[in-house]
């Protein structure tokens, strides 16, 4: 009788022994389809003023105008990604970033602003920003002048005709808005 129960111990620690052995395993090696992922969160700031950056709410740290920043060791889920004007609560930026690979996500921070060009001349005209043509403008239509920055711009609208300048503006860009210029016909004294 003193063998059965010998046996019988010895059983149920080789179960014992066997189960540990399994989870030890399980728990050490983890499987090639699900590996740890971590990414960095590069932040570009190019919106013209010093910007606060914040990841899902909690501030990550402040980035100057034309230098980028990084989130190191982001894991792998779905983050709000928030820039505001450095010490302001104004909300410059916002995007909601998906996490799923090991990389480095890029987040450009552009101008928030717009210009709204209306063209009343009376002749199809260039539009140029700060030396720079950033488009046409036939007669009596609009254009956009997308994602500009903080700060002071020179607008200059010139004759498609003969390069003639016909009206220029200084724009000072401050808040996140829509801005408008309205080129007016030519005086006719």
């Amino acid at each position: 009788m003193t063998k059965h129960v010998t046996h019988r111990k010895s059983w149920k620690i080789g179960i014992f022994v066997v189960l540990c052995l399994v989870l030890l395993v399980s728990y050490s090696c983890k499987s090639p389809s699900e590996p740890d992922i971590f990414a960095n969160i590069v932040a570009q700031n190019l919106c013209g003023a010093a910007l606060d950056i914040f990841l899902d709410g909690v501030y990550q740290f402040s980035v100057e105008f034309a230098t980028d920043e990084t989130i190191y060791d982001v894991p792998a889920g779905t983050y709000n990604l928030q820039a505001k004007k450095m010490g302001e609560e104004l909300l410059v930026y916002t995007d909601t970033l998906e996490i799923n690979q090991s990389l480095n996500y890029i987040v450009v921070i552009e101008g928030p602003s717009y210009i709204v060009v209306e063209n009343q001349y009376g002749q199809s005209l260039n539009v140029y920003m700060n030396g720079i043509l950033v488009g046409g403008v036939p007669d009596k239509e609009g254009a956009v002048i997308p994602k500009v920055a903080f700060g002071t711009h020179e607008l200059a609208a010139v004759r498609v005709s003969d390069n003639l300048l016909v009206e220029s503006l200084t724009l000072e860009v401050q808040d996140v808005a829509e801005y408008r210029w309205t080129i007016p016909p030519p005086d006719t004294d």
